[in-house]
């Protein structure tokens, strides 16, 4: 979309059991613009969720003036852990709250545009629904229902053209193996908003101690967290770096990486197509001339791994290796 400057009416695609959805393109518009600032670098976008997440406190103050609610909303563990980090389902909060403000202030066309935009992100935000029993009557149910299908524009034309690849998707999720139907934190993020007011009817011990708790709780978790170098930007953009350069001399390379479950390295993908170096596709191990490998192990154990990279690859020896603090990238080849 920025490189290309096209656009596009698909978004993220996620998979439960053997049935494929889609979900709106709303995800891609919101981040976007943080990419382009940051000139690709992948921590824009999260800078960006986060001063989402700053503004859907701002909104949840308006809609009843209560620093209780904002507080919570604010200190509350799964809005600091999902405001951390881009993912589609992380800004729903933001559109839950733009829902409810304009649902209170009876700016029914205004509230069902943002519960479409919140149904792009997720389907979950379905659990706002019940809320219609108070919009006092059909017209105003109607007004909702009209701003809910502008909120979906997206989706509706792309259907129109395409087969209603959204709608069978959607129909098919109802058909997916209940097996596959996990429990998800992020399911119940639209309705933070709405536990977030319904504290400020409370006692106002019971507020405070309920914004207490969730503050003390989130610095606990916060305090648990450590610096995970494997997945640091700057050093998956540093090895790319040192990948890139090596790869002057044109011959045709795979990359694979065992610092953490994408083996197939997605992330190093990114950084080496942002620098015009790009990799063979993750189905084409087999017919690499050079396998890179990020791993913390030593040599011998990266040649004889019997994951699918490497034994698609069929190395014979390490020609290169290169050393980031406790990383280490190696170039294998098979002949």
């Amino acid at each position: 979309m920025v490189l290309k400057h096209k656009l596009t009416l698909l978004g993220p695609e996620t998979k439960i059991g053997n049935k494929i959805i889609y979900f709106g393109p709303l995800h891609y518009y919101l981040m976007a613009p943080a990419l382009a600032v940051s000139r690709f670098d992948p921590i824009g976008p999260y800078y960006w969720t986060a001063l989402l997440g700053v503004a859907t406190v701002l909104l949840i103050y308006f809609t009843n003036r209560s620093l209780i609610s904002a507080a919570f909303y604010a200190v509350f563990p799964l809005a600091v852990i999902y405001n951390r980090w881009a993912w589609n389902p992380n800004t729903i909060p933001l559109f839950a709250a733009g829902f409810l403000l304009a649902f209170f202030r009876k700016k029914y066309f205004l509230a069902g545009i943002f519960g479409g935009l919140a149904f792009q992100l997720h389907i979950t935000t379905i659990a706002l629904a019940p809320l219609l029993i108070f919009a006092g009557g059909r017209k105003n149910i109607a007004k909702i229902l009209g701003g809910f299908l502008v909120g979906i524009a997206p989706l509706l034309i792309f259907d129109l053209r395409h087969n209603f690849l959204y709608l069978r998707g959607y129909w098919g999720l109802l058909q997916a193996d209940t097996a596959y139907r996990g429990f998800n934190f992020h399911y119940f993020l639209a309705l933070l908003p709405v536990l977030a007011l319904l504290l400020s009817k409370l006692d106002r011990k019971i507020g405070l101690a309920a914004v207490s708790g969730s503050l003390v709780m989130s610095l606990l978790w916060l305090g648990r967290q450590v610096p995970q170098p494997a997945v640091n930007p700057a050093n998956i953009r540093r090895l790319c770096a040192l990948v890139a350069a090596d790869q002057k001399n044109g011959l045709n390379f795979n990359i694979a990486s065992f610092t953490d479950s994408d083996t197939r390295a997605t992330s190093y993908r990114y950084f080496l197509e942002l620098a015009g170096t790009n990799p063979l596709g993750v189905g084409e191990y087999a017919v690499a001339d050079h396998l890179y490998v990020t791993s913390f192990a030593e040599p011998a154990e990266v040649l004889y791994n019997r994951t699918y990279e490497v034994a698609a690859f069929k190395p014979v020896r390490v020609s290169r290796s290169w050393k980031l603090g406790k990383l280490n990238l190696y170039r294998l080849e098979y002949k």
